[in-house]
């Protein structure tokens, strides 16, 4: 079984594309919930690129917020054939807790990908702490966060992104 990567996408485009994209995403949230098994989104469906757990947040005229679950890592190359052929731009947040993965990466319309993935040497200095009493938190350079994310934001990007 594989450790899953979570995605976060949020995509802008014309009317038409993010409708073609929102439909694909839909039809997929459809078809997994009859198959019980992963999906295409928007490829040729003898791709080996599956998504799970696919949940569409929001959907307007011209953009498109949704999440889904990849097998150990982010698919950036599968995003990014969605947004070349569609003509979308946009971002996809990532991250697999178990194998320390995070990122972000920023996507234009003609499919060029900028991936931010935030290196090893930065996580190697983040501390998780148990607590007698049984809380968790992170520590870093002597601070104390809840979450990892908000840690990663704040110390690493220098704003919100994951």
């Amino acid at each position: 079984m594989p450790n899953w990567c979570s995605n976060y996408a949020v995509f802008t485009g014309s009317e038409a594309a993010i409708k073609t994209m929102t439909d694909a995403v839909n039809s997929a949230i459809a078809n997994e919930n009859k198959d019980g098994c992963g999906q295409h989104i928007y490829d040729d469906v003898s791709s080996h690129r599956y998504c799970f757990y696919i949940e569409l947040f929001e959907s307007t005229k011209d953009s498109i917020r949704f999440g889904f679950e990849t097998k150990w890592a982010p698919d950036l190359d599968m995003v990014s054939d969605w947004c070349g052929k569609l003509g979308l731009s946009g971002s996809v947040a990532y991250e697999e807790c178990g194998m320390q993965v995070y990122g972000y990466a920023i996507i234009s319309a003609d499919g060029s990908v900028l991936n931010r993935e935030v290196p090893q040497s930065f996580l190697d200095k983040i501390e998780y702490v148990e607590t007698d009493d049984g809380n968790t938190f992170y520590k870093y350079n002597g601070e104390d966060y809840d979450c990892i994310n908000d840690l990663i934001n704040e110390k690493f990007y220098g704003e919100n992104v994951l």
